[in-house]
């Protein structure tokens, strides 16, 4: 992982992309979920609380045009999943 990248990811994935809920964890005594920030090698995956997931491969490019792309697909493909339900 270079932390440039991350550096210039954090910025679109810190809130979710869908609900603008900022937290991540699991909360101990409740076990409730809050959210996910996993980094593996390239690819820098965000999941919340409200369902939705992006996983941004940096392989892709960092520039805010191809991680927005990205972005922009995960919702699409999140929306539709729930319009399908």
């Amino acid at each position: 992982m270079d932390v440039r990248d991350y550096l210039r990811i954090a910025p679109f994935i810190n809130d979710c992309p869908n609900c603008g809920y900022g937290n991540v964890g699991t909360v101990e005594s409740t076990g409730e979920f809050h959210g996910a920030l996993n980094v593996d090698d390239n690819l820098f995956t965000r999941k919340c609380r409200c369902g939705f997931e992006v996983t941004i491969d940096s392989n892709k490019g960092t520039t805010k045009k191809k991680i927005q792309t990205q972005i922009d697909t995960a919702l699409e493909q999140f929306n539709k999943q729930g319009d399908s339900i």
